[in-house]
């Protein structure tokens, strides 16, 4: 809904001065070094190319002179999240459906999860996640975070970004999934079953004893925005996660109900799943004017291995939906 305050914030938007139809996305990479401009302009005269430039910083690419918000308290200008290709784990779990438990041993029962490893088709998987990478959005970011776990981190590495410098972050680690933790898929249901039927009851707010809910892991999330306004402002931000991760960050990001989030979860549709090295793009960056928007506002979904499986190749615009009292009730 357009308000006073909305149209004077769009008013600080990126303006290209020469062309006007080409879009920051098309840049090579955003961490061009910034500098400030001080020159005015009428604010309020809608036909002027030049917004007022107070708190703006100033970019130049291809000759070109962009104005943007300063990156004080500013959101990552694009966010590329990446899940981890398949892991030891979730081969182990998966071939449990089947009955066939050979997987778990007496020292894999042992292992955490966090130690898992990816597979060779893991590894396949996030090989070709960083090629989709390289050729569609960027070579390069300015800033690189993954989960620790060994599956994450080896994904991270597998991308192939040629000047990654990576940051490791614990707030990015797995969902924790307390008694359930690397247990079969005939364990989880013989010894657990009555965590099993909480789950189906609402699997948003339930939390398996001793680990996390959704709505916790959300919270969790929370605190990554927080780094993210502070040290990423205006920035190119990639961070290797994991799937559970990813959907607390969509969930915070295109402010999922949690009617839309257990709707989304219980879908038999693979369109509305979240697969192994699968990649979400969010930008602040309308993909063809270049307008920069105060936050995320576009997003594309991609998963090079299973292309089929995804409905937003393309870019897709969200907003935060609002509701009339009728529709609450």
């Amino acid at each position: 809904e357009e308000t006073p305050e909305n149209k004077k914030t769009e008013k600080r938007v990126l303006h290209i001065i020469a062309d006007e139809s080409t879009s920051f996305l098309s840049s090579p990479s955003c961490s061009s070094t910034s500098s400030h401009n001080n020159n005015s302009a009428d604010d309020n005269d809608e036909n002027n190319k030049h917004t007022s430039t107070d708190h703006m910083s100033k970019r130049t690419h291809d000759n070109k002179i962009y104005y943007e918000p300063s990156d004080h308290h500013q959101l990552p200008l694009e966010l590329v999240l990446v899940r981890h290709g398949q892991s030891e784990g979730n081969e182990a779990h998966h071939r449990s459906k089947r009955g066939d438990m050979g997987a778990y041993t007496a020292e894999f029962s042992k292992r955490h999860s966090s130690s898992y490893r990816l597979t060779e088709r893991g590894i396949n998987q996030a090989k070709l996640a960083g090629e989709w990478i390289r050729e569609h959005i960027s070579e390069e970011f300015d800033r690189y975070y993954t989960s620790e776990f060994v599956r994450a981190m080896e994904t991270a590495s597998y991308l192939n970004l040629p000047k990654a410098k990576w940051l490791t972050e614990l707030v990015l680690r797995d969902r924790d999934q307390g008694v359930l933790d690397n247990l079969s898929w005939q364990e989880k249901n013989e010894k657990h079953s009555y965590e099993l039927e909480l789950r189906q009851r609402d699997s948003f707010f339930w939390r398996p004893k001793g680990g996390e809910s959704i709505a916790q892991v959300c919270i969790r999330v929370d605190h990554s925005f927080e780094t993210l306004r502070r040290v990423c402002g205006n920035k190119r931000v990639i961070i290797v996660c994991h799937g559970e991760i990813m959907w607390a960050f969509r969930v915070r990001i295109e402010k999922l109900s949690q009617i839309r989030y257990h709707k989304m979860r219980s879908s038999k549709n693979p369109q509305d799943s979240i697969h192994h090295s699968h990649i979400l793009h969010y930008s602040r960056v309308h993909p063809t004017t270049g307008q920069i928007w105060p936050d995320f506002r576009f997003m594309r979904s991609v998963c090079p291995s299973k292309p089929h499986a995804c409905a937003h190749s393309e870019w897709m615009e969200f907003e935060r939906p609002t509701y009339t009292n009728e529709e609450l009730m």
